[in-house]
């Protein structure tokens, strides 16, 4: 079916019979996109096999209705590239910089390799 292969946005629920947990899962991820997936089961062991294997940016397990702006919001593969909301969303906005400070310093004969005397007059001839 299409819809089994196309990104479909809308009140829309694809169903298909599988023959078990892994080809579900086999299925889910066979396709460009991985926006969401929503996984309902009574078994934590199996929703957590399927939170670690569906290639997904998001999963929601046995409620797809919960969402807190507070996490990251993005897809996988062919669905989109990063993320917004949550500090993973602001990231993306900010550039990082390192620094590093020496909290005792000491005076290095590299840090200023010029003699004073290259720059005032001291009786001798000023450099340019």
């Amino acid at each position: 079916m299409a819809i089994m292969h196309e990104e479909c946005f809308g009140p829309v629920a694809a169903v298909m019979r599988v023959a078990d947990f892994n080809e579900a899962i086999d299925k889910a991820n066979d396709s460009e996109f991985g926006l969401g997936a929503s996984v309902f089961t009574t078994s934590l062991e199996e929703a957590m096999d399927a939170v670690e294997r569906l290639e997904a940016g998001m999963v929601w397990v046995n409620n797809p209705l919960i969402d807190n702006d507070a996490l990251p919001f993005g897809g996988w593969k062919t669905s989109g590239i990063g993320r917004e909301l949550s500090r993973l969303g602001l990231d993306t906005f900010r550039r990082s910089k390192m620094v590093i400070i020496d909290h005792k310093p000491m005076r290095q004969e590299w840090w200023y390799p010029y003699p004073d005397d290259w720059f005032y007059e001291t009786g001798g001839r000023q450099h340019s």
